[in-house]
């Protein structure tokens, strides 16, 4: 195979790459060495194209550049994705649409704590509240009225 012409497919194939690389390579400005058949066909020397693409991934590799064009208008697409996201959060978080998963544990930290108390109280109200000569009645009333108040307090730590 490497003493004769190939076709786009082969020589992709050859460079382990898809067809669509060969057609970005060929739309650079130094393209990878092809020659025209038929004036329509493009055929490929492939020791010249193996040179000429470890050269090409070798300054690539110097530029620091790790992507064939189409990547990279494929990254900048992703790149203006991600700061359109990023400007929609944040304008959601200055208009109170947005809560931080901080702000939002804290939050619910500081309402627990209450519940916790008025929850830990409970016993002793009971038990001040029923202990004693009261007839049953009475301290059924007062248990009622307990269980009210710890209603109420519960709701207002929500």
């Amino acid at each position: 195979m490497t003493d004769k012409q190939v076709t786009q497919a082969e020589i992709a194939d050859v460079l382990s790459v898809t067809t669509k690389t060969i057609r970005n390579l060929e739309a650079l400005a130094n393209p990878l060495p092809s020659i025209r058949v038929d004036g329509k066909n493009v055929m490929y020397d492939v020791p010249s194209v193996v040179t000429w693409y470890v050269d090409y991934c070798l300054e690539k590799y110097k530029r620091g550049l790790n992507w064939s064009p189409t990547d990279l208008r494929e990254e900048e697409f992703k790149e203006q994705q991600a700061k359109t996201r990023l400007a929609v959060m944040k304008a959601d978080k200055e208009e109170g649409l947005l809560v931080l998963a901080a702000d939002a544990k804290a939050e619910m930290v500081k309402h627990i704590s209450r519940a916790a108390r008025v929850l830990n109280q409970m016993p002793h109200k009971v038990a001040m509240a029923i202990s004693g000569d009261m007839p049953y009645a009475e301290k059924k009333l007062e248990a009622e009225k307990i269980k009210s108040q710890f209603l109420e307090e519960l709701a207002d730590t929500q």
